[in-house]
C-alpha cells in the first residue's frame, strides 16, 4: 500500500538536498502521518536555482539520471523522474524569483503558458512524521494550491476522485471557514 516506500523516503530525508515532499505522500504526512492509500510514486519539488543539487539525488540513490517527462518550455522541465526496481522517484521544478517568490508554470488546455504562484510558506512548513521517518513537506497551502492550479488551467484534465478527496481532507484540516476563492493560488497568463 505505499510502504515499499519507506526506505526510499528515509534515505531521502537523509540526504543533504533541497529537496521537499509532495503529493500523496507529503499529503499523508500532513493529515496522518501514515500511509492511506496506494501510492505509485514518491514526488518532490526542488528550486530551480538547485535543481544540480536535486538531480544528485537519483544518483546518491542508486537510481538512473532522471528522465523529463514534463517540459511546458524549452530548457525549463517541470517533471523529471526515473524507475529502480518498481521504485517510481519523481522529480518537480519550480521557479523561485529573487524575492522568494515561488511559481510553476504550466500550460493550459489550449497551450497557453501560465505561472502559478505558489504561498510564501511553501518551504517552510515544519518537518512531520510519516509512519516514525521525519519528513520536510512542502505547506498544506502549497499542496492544495498546486492541485488547485492544475485543475484552474485544465491540462492535466479534471481531477481524480483521489485528488477531489484529498482537497476535500487538506481543506477541512487546515483551512476550515475559508472560502474558495481565497484558498485559489493566482494564476498568471504569460
Amino acid at each position: 500500500m505505499g510502504a515499499e516506500y519507506l526506505p526510499l523516503i528515509r534515505s531521502l530525508m537523509g540526504l543533504d538536498a533541497p529537496i521537499h515532499l509532495f503529493g500523496g505522500f507529503a499529503e499523508d504526512a500532513l493529515l496522518t502521518g501514515s500511509i492511506q492509500r496506494q501510492h505509485g510514486d514518491v514526488d518532490f519539488l526542488v528550486p530551480r536555482t538547485r535543481l544540480e543539487e536535486g538531480l544528485r539525488v537519483f544518483d546518491e540513490l542508486g537510481f538512473e539520471r532522471p528522465e523529463i517527462r514534463f517540459e511546458p518550455s524549452p530548457g525549463m522541465p517541470l517533471a523529471m523522474g526515473t524507475v529502480r526496481d518498481e521504485l517510481d522517484l519523481e522529480l518537480g521544478v519550480v521557479d523561485v524569483a529573487n524575492d522568494g517568490a515561488v511559481s510553476f508554470t504550466i500550460p493550459d488546455e489550449r497551450d497557453r503558458l501560465h505561472r502559478v504562484l505558489m504561498p510564501i510558506d511553501m518551504f517552510s512548513w515544519p518537518q512531520v512524521e510519516l509512519e516514525g521517518i521525519n519528513v520536510r513537506t512542502i505547506s498544506p497551502l502549497a499542496q492544495y494550491q498546486i492541485r488547485a492550479g492544475l485543475s484552474i488551467l485544465g491540462s492535466m484534465g479534471p481531477l481524480r476522485p483521489k485528488d477531489v478527496i484529498s482537497q476535500a481532507a487538506l481543506r477541512e484540516r487546515f483551512f476550515p471557514g475559508v472560502s474558495d476563492e481565497r484558498l485559489q493560488p493566482v494564476v498568471e497568463p504569460i
